[in-house]
């Protein structure tokens, strides 16, 4: 491989590698996803979609519980309290 083909391949990976960085930089503040699945499966309904957008002054808490019984003893406290 000659010095010049050596430079221009350089200087190509440089551009991709610098088109890259700027595209995962711009990209941090546009975060989007697709639900491409046959049903929507991940997509929120018409009707969630109108709660939240009459709620957005008020506070949502959304709780994700890795086994039933760390529900149910959640449950628990709450109703006892």
């Amino acid at each position: 491989m000659s010095t010049q083909n050596k430079k221009s391949f350089l200087i190509y990976i440089g551009i991709i590698a610098a088109i890259l960085i700027i595209i995962n930089v711009v990209s941090r503040n546009w975060f989007f996803r697709w639900d491409l699945t046959d049903n929507k499966m991940y997509s929120l309904s018409v009707s969630s979609k109108s709660v939240i957008k009459k709620s957005t002054s008020a506070k949502i808490k959304i709780s994700k519980y890795e086994t039933l019984s760390m529900l149910l003893v959640i449950i628990k406290k709450s109703i006892w309290r």
